[in-house]
């Protein structure tokens, strides 16, 4: 019963009230560090905030100095399409007035700068790339009316606001099996390369861009762009004017399709001064 009693007179003693206030005061050291610590990691990712701060500040006011020198870059290139776009309009909308009224039958895609000879008017026989009699007539129109059109554009025979006239041959679907000219690609060129010569090209060769270059082109698309008003064409760029009654389309014969397909556009392609907009890059 001593021993005990003088266990619990230790365990109340003074010396045991100090050493738990020691252990009261070191937590509160470590309780008032941790607070410190907290406080100045918070200072520390306040000064980082604002350091991140200022330098998005900055990287966005170099994303708007850029983004306003590319949207000056975007007008002047509207700008250079717009202008000639307009004049291509105007010479598109004369030329299929006087093919009319020498009652050549054309339609014109001024969204895509194209004027589309009427296969009535002008198509080939299958495989074949030279011009039949029955449709000279139409071609040597085609090419009197450009000469006379272009001529009234500008001195020295200088177109400046187009920069080429493409003249576009078309093939049907049907395979074109003659591997030294490459094909319904080969067929279709021809087909452009038949009309150039035909439509006085001594005259409409001497017809320049702004670059000094020859203005007119020919390409070939092979079967890749059937005309609309076929049954192979996508019926959302068919028109009244091109095609007639377009409920018939649906019900062309496979011949008939096919020939509507055998065919020559005009694509006008205006001119942009690139040396210019890239001034404003």
């Amino acid at each position: 019963m001593k021993k005990s009693k003088k266990s619990i007179q230790e365990a109340y003693s003074t010396e045991s009230w100090m050493s738990f206030t020691d252990i009261m005061t070191g937590l509160l050291f470590i309780f008032f560090l941790i607070v410190m610590t907290m406080m100045f990691l918070n200072n520390k990712d306040r000064s980082e905030f604002e350091k991140r701060k200022l330098e998005f500040e900055a990287k966005l006011a170099e994303f708007e100095i850029k983004q306003e020198k590319f949207q000056f870059y975007v007008d002047e290139v509207n700008n250079q399409i717009k202008s000639p776009q307009e004049k291509i309009h105007k010479l598109m909308e004369k030329l299929t007035k006087n093919l009319r009224n020498n009652k050549v039958n054309v339609s014109i895609d001024l969204n895509n700068n194209v004027i589309h000879v009427l296969d009535s008017e002008l198509r080939f026989e299958s495989g074949e790339y030279k011009i039949s009699d029955q449709y000279k007539k139409t071609v040597e129109l085609l090419g009197n009316n450009l000469f006379t059109l272009l001529k009234d554009q500008g001195p020295n025979n200088v177109v400046d606001f187009i920069d080429t006239i493409f003249i576009e041959g078309h093939t049907d679907k049907v395979p074109y099996n003659n591997p030294n000219i490459f094909g319904n690609w080969g067929l279709s060129t021809l087909r452009a390369i038949s009309v150039w010569e035909h439509i006085d090209q001594d005259r409409l060769s001497k017809f320049k861009n702004k670059d000094n270059k020859p203005l007119f082109s020919v390409s070939g698309y092979a079967d890749t762009r059937p005309n609309p008003c076929s049954k192979d064409g996508d019926p959302n760029f068919r028109t009244e004017e091109a095609c007639g009654d377009l409920s018939l389309v649906e019900h062309l014969s496979e011949l008939e399709s096919n020939e509507k397909n055998r065919r020559i556009d005009i694509r006008f392609v205006p001119y942009m001064d690139l040396n210019k907009i890239n001034e404003h890059k």
